[in-house]
């Protein structure tokens, strides 16, 4: 039984290929054990970003990070400041450096399967008859795609990161430096909204889970993914900016107003641009990247 929730077997994408590709389980998604086999954590650093827009959106959680610093009028700053920075190095690991999909199954018969997409049956609790024939009957590609080992532990990275770290952090700072609860509503609600962002990301991701895919160093990615997670760090950037520069004492005020209200602006001029990338979903959505060209070296 315990097969059958590890993933589910897609149709081929738009955007990587005409393979068949694996959904893995919510749970399962975050295992080094059940990713494919990728390149290694420094070849993929290598490469670069999938895009610089998703790099610069993940590593904008360091400004609040930075203001916090600024501040300093107790240690609920230093855990926030410790926290946020944190996230600014597992986010872009998670969803700007380590993204790539690879070949989960090949279909070649080894000895110890005794038949093709034995390992892609185990899997998703099918029988590997039944994934040839439909492989042969879409006339799709015979390697099946999913998402690399580096793929699944840096997103498991990430999220343990916001859960057990950011969010108490973010926690403690609240109730040390804004205790009037009523105050902070039109921050939470912000916080949620920033969440709905999030989970509309995740929806276009479980849509392909395997839609971005470097090949020659290069990725093909679907642009409706990347335009919405792009866009979700920098609006709690900007929100997280905003709450801290209603926080500044008279002393602070005199200090750091130039340079929060810079920082602020900044963040939202490129939240405003991320936004702008959301026009992607009426047009592009599901289509290979501009000028990134398909070729098999990272196969």
């Amino acid at each position: 039984m315990a097969s059958h929730t590890r993933g589910v077997l897609l149709e081929p994408g738009l955007a990587t290929g005409r393979s068949w590709r694996i959904r893995f389980s919510p749970i399962a998604e975050h295992f080094w054990s059940e990713g494919a086999l990728g390149a290694d954590l420094w070849t993929q650093l290598q490469r670069g970003p999938c895009r610089w827009q998703m790099l610069f959106s993940c590593v904008g959680f360091a400004i609040p990070a930075l203001v916090h610093l600024g501040m300093h009028q107790h240690l609920a700053d230093y855990i926030a400041a410790i926290a946020l920075l944190c996230v600014a190095v597992s986010s872009p690991l998670c969803d700007a450096f380590c993204v790539d999909s690879c070949i989960y199954d090949d279909g070649r018969v080894l000895e110890a399967d005794g038949m093709p997409y034995a390992r892609t049956g185990a899997c998703i609790g099918k029988d590997p008859e039944w994934i040839s024939r439909n492989i042969q009957e879409t006339e799709a590609s015979p390697e099946i795609l999913a998402n690399d080992q580096w793929n699944n532990l840096s997103r498991l990275i990430d999220r343990a990161t916001c859960v057990f770290i950011v969010l108490p952090s973010i926690a403690f700072f609240v109730v040390r430096q804004r205790p009037q609860m009523l105050s902070n509503l039109p921050f939470v609600g912000g916080f949620f909204v920033a969440w709905g962002i999030c989970f509309l990301d995740q929806k276009y991701r479980y849509v392909d889970p395997c839609g971005t895919r470097c090949f020659y160093c290069r990725y093909l990615l679907r642009n409706a993914q990347v335009a919405v997670a792009s866009c979700w760090p920098w609006y709690r950037v900007a929100l997280q900016l905003s709450a801290l520069h209603l926080d500044c004492d008279s002393h602070l005020q005199r200090a750091l107003p130039p340079v929060t209200q810079s920082l602020r602006v900044r963040a939202l001029f490129s939240l405003s641009v991320s936004a702008d990338r959301i026009a992607d979903l009426l047009r592009v959505s599901g289509h290979c990247s501009p000028g990134h060209h398909a070729c098999s070296c990272c196969l």
